[in-house]
């Protein structure tokens, strides 16, 4: 993932302009400019490279050869044989480095007489999108073809990468494969098996440097998330300002297609928007850095936004906002939102719930609530290698503001602006001189 940055000057009143000029608004602008002279400032890049974070996992071991043990890497070198594990060797791989290599006979029936298996550590189900790349060649220029199967032997679909043209020389082959209903069959896709036996004279195939990578699996934290069921710990109400919190209340026929749901309503002629709420409560705090994605259905009996805070327990403010704030129709709607943990949402014990302000009309609305999710990537890395910008001149005091938290989270320490990506997308981050009110903004593509 890359992330571009460019910057621009943009000159508002308050600022010196283009020609030298100065605007001047307030008594503090004038004081700072006269005593301590005009400092512009730029910034050191702009255009910065960085990378999301690692949210794959291998799903195989050794794929590099470069220790001797072996669980996920097979061969059939006979019709009639069965699929065993190979031996790894010395001085076969790229640049003499250790290998598998699997060698056919001469004269075969058939193409699947001999066969190289990748096994994966767990069987991947249909929709599930796996990324490969390794190193091949072969001892006589040949093209080979692979297929999905479940266990090495299992056949399952007779596509799984395509076909593959060995050549004497090593290849590289990379790419991303999304497993269909045919692929997984009915008990998942395991092992990718390529056919070998093609040439009429023996034929020796290398394999070197196999990476196979799955995104991260998920977990998620909202019990009866479809409100089919009774319980309801996760979900937390509170109706007025003289009421406590109380668990929510699930109504029938109220839900997406007639179906089960929350529902909360505010009362009339509120004083605050935080009069009436609605919680969700995670079963464990979330801490600074950890990611979580949130979804649900949602719709009011009048069209309203809502703002959403950040709290510990229900009740507890941390933050002022979570995940931004929805707009409320009289039609259901989908919400779905990545979202990094700041230290402001997880404060000093970690932030356990997420809550709604409902008493934002001066008449009594119901709100809705179905479907909803919380899942956070267990054992993900948090981002790596965040960019950050230099600040060059100026004064030692600014601030950074996005436009979009849901792609980028910029923060800002002495002269040094650190950006930290969310999701694939595009935002604004603005950067201010505080004594001055000049400002450079700052482009931010994410992209997977």
């Amino acid at each position: 993932m890359l992330m571009a940055i460019t910057a621009q000057a943009q000159f508002k009143m308050g600022d010196v302009n283009r020609d030298g000029e100065v605007n001047i608004l307030d008594a503090t602008t004038v004081v700072d400019l006269i005593l301590y002279g005009y400092k512009p400032f730029s910034l050191s890049q702009t255009d910065v490279a960085i990378t999301l974070g690692n949210r794959q996992v291998d799903i195989v071991e050794n794929g590099d050869f470069e220790e001797y043990g072996n669980t996920c890497f097979y061969s059939k070198e006979d019709v009639n044989g069965t699929f065993n594990l190979l031996t790894i060797k010395d001085n076969i791989g790229v640049n003499g480095s250790r290998a598998v290599m699997v060698k056919s006979k001469a004269n075969p029936e058939n193409a699947y007489d001999t066969n190289f298996a990748i096994r994966f550590l767990t069987p991947l189900s249909a929709g599930t999108q796996f990324h490969i790349e390794f190193d091949y060649k072969a001892s006589i220029p040949c093209n080979c073809t692979t297929t999905a199967q479940g266990e090495p032997g299992n056949y399952h679909h007779y596509n799984c990468l395509g076909g593959f043209d060995f050549t004497t020389q090593w290849k590289h082959y990379s790419n991303n494969i999304t497993v269909n209903n045919s692929m997984a069959g009915s008990d998942g896709m395991r092992s990718i098996v390529f056919n070998l036996a093609v040439n009429a004279e023996a034929t020796q195939f290398y394999f070197d440097n196999i990476k196979v990578t799955v995104k991260k699996p998920t977990n998620n934290l909202i019990t009866n998330s479809d409100m089919e069921g009774d319980d309801t710990s996760c979900f937390v109400s509170k109706d007025n300002p003289s009421t406590d919190f109380h668990p929510s209340v699930i109504y029938d026929g109220v839900g997406v297609n007639s179906s089960r749901a929350i529902m909360v309503s505010s009362e009339d002629n509120p004083a605050n928007a935080w009069d009436s709420q609605f919680h969700i409560r995670l079963p464990e705090a979330l801490t600074t850095g950890e990611w979580f994605n949130i979804e649900f259905d949602y719709k009011a009996s009048a069209e309203c936004q809502v703002s959403t805070q950040a709290h510990g327990e229900p009740g507890y403010y941390q933050h002022w906002n979570c995940i931004g704030s929805p707009q409320f129709t009289t039609q259901w709607q989908h919400f779905k939102k990545g979202v990094i943990v700041t230290n402001q949402m997880a404060g000093s014990n970690g932030m356990r719930s997420i809550a709604f302000m409902l008493s934002n009309n001066q008449t009594a609305t119901q709100f809705y609530f179905d479907n909803i999710k919380v899942e956070v990537v267990r054992g993900a890395d948090e981002p790596v290698n965040n960019a950050t910008v230099e600040i060059i001149g100026g004064y030692d005091d600014y601030y950074v503001m996005t436009d979009d938290p849901e792609v980028v989270v910029p923060s800002v320490s002495g002269h040094t602006i650190t950006f930290t990506p969310v999701n694939e997308g595009i935002a604004t981050v603005t950067v201010v001189d505080n004594p001055t009110y000049r400002a450079l903004e700052i482009t931010v593509m994410v992209e997977e």
